[in-house]
């Protein structure tokens, strides 16, 4: 299935801390000009550009990780061509509690590293093509509240999906959760959701 498509992003360093801005999932052959699926979630994980390069105005190929590959199945379950993912913070560490203690540091608190921050609303205008389908994906932890907020309070509530945790306006299950069942029920139901928009 990754054969079926390119995955490329644009990667930079930020005082020191390894960042994405964005990364694309594009089926090969699409001639699609913009994304006709968004997906949000926590931050760069696994993901890396193959060249190693972090030079912040390139748009290089990249690695993918599982998440990414479970995005790709939800792509082939609703026929999609093209999908962008976003995150609540561009720090890229594979490791939740390593980067729940860097997001708490007063030094991060002050920085753009959200491209929901409204310093950078020019970029987030070029990225997130209003209208687009949007897919909630960050995660639950308490430690991801306030960046949550910032990410909804810019994107509202029209033509978003995502597993809600109960009582949690701001927690989205993730898209690769432990526990195999889940990660299968996950796909599931996001494809039902999907799916409920394109019969319209």
């Amino acid at each position: 299935m990754q054969g079926d498509f390119v995955i490329s992003g644009c990667f930079y360093d930020l005082e020191g801390l390894k960042c994405r801005k964005f990364l694309d999932i594009k089926r090969k052959g699409s001639t699609l000009k913009n994304p006709d699926l968004l997906v949000v979630m926590m931050n760069p994980g696994n993901s890396k550009p193959t060249d190693g390069e972090y030079l912040g105005d390139k748009v290089t190929q990249a690695r993918p990780d599982r998440t990414q590959m479970q995005i790709m199945r939800l792509m082939d379950n609703c026929k999609l061509s093209y999908c962008r993912i976003l995150n609540l913070t561009d720090i890229q560490e594979p490791h939740s509690l390593a980067l729940y203690a860097i997001l708490s540091k007063g030094k991060t608190k002050k920085m753009a590293h959200s491209i929901f921050d409204l310093r950078r609303q020019v970029e987030f205008d070029e990225l997130y093509p209003k209208g687009t389908p949007t897919v909630f994906a960050w995660g639950v932890h308490d430690a991801l509240t306030e960046l949550a907020q910032l990410a909804l309070d810019r994107l509202g509530k029209e033509n978003n999906f995502g597993l809600q945790k109960q009582d949690r306006e701001t927690a989205y299950y993730h898209p690769l959760p432990p526990n195999y069942h889940k990660q299968q029920q996950w796909i599931e139901q996001i494809t039902q959701q999907l799916k409920t928009i394109q019969q319209f």
